[in-house]
């Protein structure tokens, strides 16, 4: 009995002793060597400002939204509501963000309040990195949008599709 005990256990011991060696990895002795495919990912500015700035307009007889997206690290978005699409366009220079950024603080937009929605509703939106959000709407054709607003909304579109076209 002592005996069948005794090579019990030693097979049990060379039966351990086997499964934990072949579970190791062989290793080899040559080294390996990065891929050469790889691209690092583009480098996108540091984020210098705290707000992202959001035009556009919709409405009509479709009720699609155009609206371009201005991130505080210089991204431009489209996004079309009919047909459903958004798109990355490119990043915006520091110069562009500086000059979109000034004529836009010129506004003094958190002192706006303007709601006045249209059958064509125009739209200026401001996203603050705190979560905090701001819109302004207008389109009521028995509704004067302030000139100020008016000229930064015309003529940010016209500076951001040219841009988005580069």
């Amino acid at each position: 009995m002592k005996k069948i005990l005794f090579l019990f256990t030693l097979g049990f011991l060379l039966l351990s002793f086997v499964a934990c060696n072949g579970s190791k990895k062989p290793q080899s002795n040559t080294t390996e060597t990065p891929s050469t495919n790889f691209k690092p990912p583009p480098k996108t500015p540091k984020i210098k400002y705290d707000k992202t700035i959001i035009i556009g307009s919709g409405g009509g007889i479709t009720g699609g939204y155009t609206t371009y997206k201005i991130a505080p690290n210089g991204q431009l978005t489209l996004t079309q509501t009919h047909p459903n699409k958004t798109q990355g366009l490119r990043i915006l220079t520091a110069e562009e963000m500086k000059k979109i950024h000034a004529a836009f603080n010129q506004l003094n937009f958190e002192s706006l309040n303007i709601n006045q929605p249209g059958n064509m509703t125009y739209l200026l939106e401001m996203q603050t990195l705190d979560g905090k959000k701001q819109e302004l709407k207008w389109g009521n054709v028995n509704f004067k949008v302030p000139a100020n607003v008016q000229a930064f909304y015309t003529n940010t579109l016209q500076v951001i599709t040219k841009l988005a076209d580069k």
